[in-house]
């Protein structure tokens, strides 16, 4: 018999659990709203947050002591550090200025990042189920890769001006990007899309999800058309490899009869886009590959040996070889400022030389923690040195949306090993 009280807990757990999933897809879901003229955020950037302080002062949802450890290492990192170079080089280098409360606020939630989004991933552990978690990270796959479709079809159509326009003012879409034949979707530049399809392959191969799930993965990076891609592949393929050794979901384990309807579904798409590229885009598919190879070719760090990035790394290391200059900033790198090209560039304006090298190592460790066997200790580990690789080229490690969601993986991962057989709503 269901009693009055079970109903209401079966209510309370239920909401607890929608408000939990619909924040954990709000990541890539969300458009951005302007706040000023030069700053915008997405929603779920303060309500992931405020989410986070709710769940631990307020519900008293249980935090793993492993985890309470985690975060206290990395707000010597993402907070004392970069506090402590700031008041410090504000009050005694004349040279510097405050960057301003707007920029402020923006490089603290960024730097934030990894705290919040951990703590939100354990949190998650308690309030959403495994087969849940995976539905949701599901339906985010499939999600992005309609955009980044959608955006294709739309640019190489008549309705390119409107089509582009949207993901430009909601989803802050490089505007040149469509017309360097690059189309990231939500995902704001191709690099992002790049490094999302190379950490969404590792997490689909450790989780074992659905064949298709990794075409989708995939498509998403190859029509991002970026060098992240082009320059992951044989990762990916050792990945996949993996993933046909193991898979418990895949093609191979369906009956006749859905492996015959899944060939027709997949054949006819093939059929229907190849004939839309030939007829209507004129071999779109070869534009696209002549750019990047030309690019890759021409000039692979797309400028980043030249422009300002090593300007000012140089010169703020000459400032403050061990701690950054933190959330000040000289004339010249006031005029680009929070253009982070690089994750090195990134790391030596918050935290110097020496702690960034420290920060790598201490992360290491947590991506040789989370995994259960050797093969997703491969997995995790060949993906954060890819990341690490990355850094030189963008702030992999502080991307919009994809390291928000790797770090609720990561979380989710931790509060999972520390928590192995315990009651999830």
């Amino acid at each position: 018999m269901v009693t009055a009280a079970s109903r209401e807990r079966f209510d309370r757990i239920s909401f607890k659990s929608c408000t939990a999933g619909v924040l954990l897809l709000s990541i890539f879901l969300m458009p951005y709203v302007s706040v000023s003229n030069n700053v915008s955020l997405r929603p779920d950037q303060i309500l992931i947050p405020v989410y986070v302080i709710l769940e631990i002062f307020i519900l008293k949802v249980r935090i793993p002591k492993l985890v309470v450890d985690i975060i206290t290492v990395l707000a010597i990192f993402s907070i004392i550090i970069p506090l402590i170079s700031t008041v410090i080089f504000l009050m005694f280098n004349p040279q510097l200025s405050f960057v301003g409360t707007l920029h402020s606020i923006k490089e603290l939630q960024n730097l934030l990042k990894p705290i919040i989004y951990i703590l939100f991933g354990s949190i998650l552990y308690f309030r959403i189920s495994k087969n849940a978690f995976l539905f949701i990270i599901k339906t985010i796959i499939i999600t992005i890769s309609i955009a980044s479709i959608i955006l294709f079809l739309g640019f190489t159509s008549s309705f390119r001006t409107t089509v582009v326009s949207f993901y430009v003012n909601f989803y802050h879409l490089v505007s040149k990007a469509p017309s360097m034949h690059r189309f990231p979707g939500f995902l704001i530049q191709p690099a992002t899309a790049g490094m999302y399809t190379i950490i969404m392959l590792a997490i689909s191969v450790v989780e074992n999800l659905e064949w298709y799930l990794i075409f989708l993965v995939i498509l998403t990076g190859f029509l991002a058309n970026t060098k992240v891609f082009w320059f992951s592949l044989p990762l990916m393929f050792l990945y996949f490899i993996i993933y046909v050794k193991n898979a418990k979901n895949g093609y191979r384990n369906y009956d006749r009869k859905k492996r015959k309807i899944l060939k027709f579904i997949f054949v006819l798409i093939l059929v229907i886009l190849s004939i839309y590229l030939i007829i209507n885009t004129k071999l779109y598919i070869k534009k696209m590959l002549d750019y990047i190879f030309g690019v890759i070719s021409r000039d692979p760090l797309a400028g980043r040996g030249r422009n300002f990035v090593v300007k000012n790394t140089t010169k703020i290391l000459n400032i403050s070889l061990y701690i950054g200059i933190g959330l000040n900033a000289f004339q010249e790198m006031l005029s680009n400022y929070g253009t982070w090209d690089s994750g090195i560039y990134y790391d030596v304006a918050f935290l110097g030389s020496i702690f960034p090298l420290l920060k790598y190592v201490f992360l290491f460790w947590i991506f040789a923690y989370i995994p259960d066997n050797q093969e997703e200790r491969f997995i995790f580990l060949t993906l954060f040195i890819f990341l690490v690789v990355l850094n030189f080229g963008i702030n992999s490690f502080y991307q919009e949306r994809v390291s928000d969601f790797l770090y609720a993986y990561i979380g989710y991962r931790l509060a999972y090993k520390t928590s192995r057989g315990g009651n999830r709503s």
